[in-house]
């Protein structure tokens, strides 16, 4: 899996292997990836999706975010509400709001594709400085 984010303005790009159980976040900027406890790592956005079966959700409507058809959700997990846009034709979450007691998170999946990706994009680049991920 490799899902990349951008936070003011630094990109980070995550690079799961699963079969290897290997987990990496790297910042090209910097040159540098840091080896993750793969004990932490995510579900993908698919997996998330198919997990909210376990919530009893509800359905609350439909709504076109960005040209996709969603079907808007909301379940509660340990106490906190959660909102999803779960694009319809890939079963795939692109909007997720999360109420808690801190307030109102929010995580967009942008520029989402779904087409055939050279086996090197899920591989660092040569000559990136590997660092352990504190407390590993």
């Amino acid at each position: 899996m490799r899902m990349e984010t951008t936070q003011q303005g630094q990109t980070a790009i995550m690079l799961m292997d699963f079969d290897a159980q290997t987990m990496y976040m790297y910042m090209p900027d910097q040159n540098i990836a840091m080896r993750v406890n793969f004990a932490q790592a995510t579900k993908s956005a698919t997996e998330e999706a198919q997990s909210i079966q376990n919530y009893n959700p509800t359905v609350v409507g439909t709504e076109t975010i960005d040209g996709k058809v969603c079907l808007v959700v909301e379940y509660t997990v340990e106490g906190t509400a959660t909102k999803a846009w779960i694009w319809q034709e890939h079963g795939f979450p692109i909007r997720v709001e999360v109420t808690t007691t801190e307030g109102k998170h929010t995580v967009e999946y942008k520029n989402i594709e779904f087409v055939d990706i050279p086996d090197n994009m899920f591989e660092l680049p040569p000559g990136v400085q590997i660092i352990q991920q504190p407390g590993m």
